[in-house]
């Protein structure tokens, strides 16, 4: 999808392209059939183009934020600031403290929910730092560094395991539910309905990239089978399916 972006504009100074000149091509793709998924995505990579420019004192614009997302997306991206994962982590000690250790792991490692309750312990090196992901969704391995905040939920999941082979364990019966249902709790308490367990996967990818990581290195450490779902992922505003990234 960059190729196509690069296309349009081979040739212009960034901060000369305009919201038009954008929405004119958009309507472009628009034209020829493609989803409004599509649409919002290809806005959502350049906007990222656009704001590691401006973090990087590059550009003092984005233009691309000024053009509208396509109705007939129901996508969502949700990013959780610093504010609101301080709510969270209150409420996850007030109501269901021995999961702290879980918020902390999905916060720090940006797997999905089903390779987070999957993994199991042979598949964690504390001493090499790195969790391995036998088959991800797309299929592929996948190794996920374990910084020092992951490190400390492990060390602390791992003197609760009782003898389970699963990194999050607990009982036979919590392992049966549905581990979204206490997170739902905690943030409809916290007054927070909208933020869902997939979004701390989406916090993850766009703390990578503000603190400098490049998309190819958050692509390989979120799984994603292309770069432009990691454009739109990491990019506040932007459209992506819903738990599918």
């Amino acid at each position: 999808m960059m190729s196509i972006i690069l296309g349009w504009f081979s040739g212009h100074a960034a901060s000369d392209i305009t919201p038009s000149e954008i929405e004119t091509q958009f309507n472009g793709l628009d034209n020829r059939g493609r989803m409004p998924a599509t649409l919002n995505r290809c806005r959502a990579l350049l906007s990222l183009a656009y704001s590691l420019a401006n973090r990087n004192g590059k550009l003092a614009v984005n233009p691309a934020r000024l053009v509208r997302l396509k109705r007939g997306n129901n996508a969502r991206v949700r990013f959780r600031d610093e504010v609101e994962e301080a709510t969270l982590r209150a409420k996850i000690r007030e109501l269901h403290p021995k999961l702290e250790p879980e918020f902390d792991l999905a916060n720090h490692t940006g797997m999905r929910r089903g390779e987070q309750y999957r993994l199991r312990w042979e598949n964690v090196s504390l001493k090499m730092g790195i969790i391995t992901i036998p088959r991800s969704k797309h299929g592929e391995r996948r190794y996920i560094p374990i910084n020092s905040a992951a490190q400390v939920a492990l060390e602390t999941l791992a003197a609760s395991t009782n003898g389970s082979p699963y990194v999050c364990s607990g009982s036979k019966a919590e392992r049966s539910k549905d581990p979204r249902r206490w997170f739902q709790e905690v943030a409809r308490e916290a007054r927070m309905p909208d933020f869902r367990w997939h979004d701390l996967r989406h916090t993850f990818a766009s703390r990578l990239v503000m603190a400098g990581v490049d998309l190819g290195t958050v692509q390989e450490l979120m799984g994603h089978k292309t770069i432009t779902m990691t454009g739109a992922v990491c990019s506040p505003g932007a459209g992506a399916p819903a738990g599918g990234n």
